[in-house]
């Protein structure tokens, strides 16, 4: 895993659909005491993935990332409150 703890990005392949294995182990590596971990990151967005731009606006999704992978804001609630009761 890449030192700066991103749950995204490269520890994830860029693939939102991995981003929650990737996090809840960064959740508990520092569950287990590794002071090494200061904090973890998450993308998030209202809606998962993402869409190509630049498109017409007509034909963008409100909410969803139009740069990387995002979780939906479902799945990362989920998450942080996963993780505040591990920690």
């Amino acid at each position: 895993m890449d030192p700066d703890l991103d749950g995204s990005h490269t520890n994830c392949g860029k693939d939102q659909t991995r981003m929650p294995t990737v996090f809840e182990e960064i959740i508990r590596q520092r569950s287990s005491g590794n002071a090494h971990v200061p904090g973890a990151m998450l993308e998030s967005h209202l809606v998962a993935g993402s869409q190509s731009f630049p498109s017409p606006k007509s034909e963008l999704t409100w909410g969803q990332s139009i740069t990387d992978q995002c979780l939906d804001w479902e799945t990362t609630a989920h998450l942080v409150r996963k993780a505040a009761e591990a920690l």
